[in-house]
């Protein structure tokens, strides 16, 4: 458990997450702290724990 929060969370990467506020985008934006993930790794790992989006298909008699 430990290990996955290390590999989703964007702050062990060297990003930090900002929220968007009035004309301000959000997003991820490079830290001044070292990371401790490569940004390679973290992205590798966070197309993997996606998700594909599946339809539901409900058949009803």
């Amino acid at each position: 458990m430990a290990i996955e929060r290390v590999l989703k969370n964007p702050i062990y990467a060297g990003l930090l997450k900002v929220d968007a506020h009035k004309d301000y985008p959000g997003g991820l934006f490079n830290g001044i702290h070292e990371p401790i993930v490569d940004r390679t790794t973290w992205d590798f790992v966070q197309e993997k724990l996606k998700r594909p989006t599946t339809t539901r298909t409900v058949i009803d008699e």
